[in-house]
């Protein structure tokens, strides 16, 4: 039993030295060395520009994004005006005298097909949208981050300018 009691002490001796190097080591961050600093803003600095490049390609996404939602709108009041002037056409067949059947038939075909071209228009268009909704709320999000972030590094670059001793003497 004597022994355990000494192996005890013995691993706390080894342990106490080596946990007070730890303890001196260890800085608060007001505490810290000017390099160390330095080290953290550039390290701040690296994962700001990350965020911002991130930040930059999500844009341009959105930008993307709003194109095509641009180019499928106008493309889907395209595809209206085009059922508007097929709907006209089947309509003067349909008062025509005689009656031409098989045009009415191919009129009505051409004009379904259009019609279910627009229906599926304007689903792609409401998916767009959501899509570009949901990347304008992550940009504006991610925006706003990094606007915070540029403003803590410029308030960190300023406390590194001061000397930390200014007010003694």
């Amino acid at each position: 039993m004597l022994r355990i009691h000494a192996a005890a002490l013995a691993l706390l001796a080894l342990a106490v030295p080596s946990l007070a190097v730890q303890t001196a080591t260890a800085q608060t961050p007001s505490a810290q060395t000017p390099s160390a600093r330095h080290r953290d803003v550039a390290h701040d600095e690296r994962v700001i520009t990350r965020d911002t490049t991130k930040l930059h390609q999500e844009v341009a996404v959105r930008d993307s994004i709003r194109a095509a939602l641009a180019q499928d709108h106008y493309q889907t009041q395209a595809i209206a005006a085009r059922i508007d002037s097929l709907q006209h056409q089947l309509d003067r067949e349909r008062a025509a005298k005689p009656r031409d059947a098989a045009a009415i038939s191919r009129d009505e075909a051409a004009l379904n097909a259009a019609r279910k071209t627009r229906d599926q228009d304007l689903h792609r268009d409401q998916q767009a949208a959501s899509r570009l909704a949901a990347v304008e709320q992550k940009v504006k999000k991610d925006s706003q981050g990094a606007i915070d972030a540029h403003h803590e590094i410029r308030q960190d670059r300023s406390s590194l300018s001061a000397r930390p001793d200014s007010g003694r003497r």
